[in-house]
């Protein structure tokens, strides 16, 4: 698992971190504590862990990977892992239940529109930022650049053409 950012209130001593009550929940599901390793450090974002994680596995290239996340974040989570491990590493996704909205509901739910809209805000930066998205906008403007003189100076021809028919209709020069 993540070793995630501490908050606040983690830094000051107020409540645990992140990491410390996953060992906790881990140890209480029987996992024992020797079969849990926490990756990387102060992760803050979802391309933080999955550099974490192939920092991990950069000597295991025959494991595969589960990654557990909630079902809003699933998506990305597998975009990244895709893009930073490499479509050949088995990647696997387990979405499971969490803040109190599920799939089947999340727009009843204030705080399940607000993670999803706000998921996809976050998965158009990732694309943007990660990927290779920069490259196809600046191809598809490009290419509407193009497309439009080619249609501007084809409207002009045929303008033109228009003009000198009218013109020789009407016997002016």
């Amino acid at each position: 698992m993540s070793h995630i950012g501490a908050a606040e209130a983690v830094e000051r001593g107020e409540l645990p971190s992140h990491h410390d009550l996953t060992v906790q929940i881990l140890s209480a599901f029987g996992v024992p504590r020797e079969k849990i390793t926490i990756i990387g450090k102060n992760c803050t974002t979802t391309h933080d862990e999955v550099a974490a994680l192939a920092d991990f596995l950069s000597t295991k290239p025959e494991a595969s990977v589960i990654l557990v996340t909630e079902f809003f974040h699933a998506r990305r989570s597998h975009w990244t892992a895709l893009h930073v491990l490499g479509s050949d590493r088995r990647i696997a996704v387990f979405s499971a239940p969490g803040d109190g909205f599920d799939a089947d509901s999340w727009w009843r739910d204030p705080r399940g529109a607000a993670a999803v809209l706000n998921e996809y805000s976050r998965t158009a930066f990732y694309v943007f930022r990660y990927g290779r998205a920069a490259l196809w906008l600046a191809i598809c403007l490009a290419a509407g650049i193009i497309w439009y003189y080619l249609i501007r100076g084809r409207a002009a021809a045929v303008c033109g053409t228009l003009a000198e028919t009218q013109a020789a209709r009407s016997g002016s020069p």
